[in-house]
């Protein structure tokens, strides 16, 4: 049974996957960039960026698997 039907070509799905890609790099990045300003900067522990780290864990392991599929 086929949960959505394909209703892009493959000129659209080759755009959405490039705008994809860019959206997880700035995600990645923001992300990153957010923790290391946080621990430097801001002098703040781990406990209080464990929060910014768990999502960008999750981000980046559910993009693996996705890619794996």
């Amino acid at each position: 049974m086929k949960w959505f039907r394909k209703v892009a070509d493959e000129r659209e799905e080759a755009e959405l996957r490039r705008v994809e890609s860019s959206a997880f790099y700035v995600f990645v990045i923001g992300l990153g960039i957010a923790v290391i300003v946080q621990m430097t900067v801001f002098d703040m522990s781990f406990e209080h960026v464990v929060g910014e780290l768990i999502i960008l864990l999750t981000g980046v392991g559910w993009v693996m698997v996705g890619n794996f599929r």
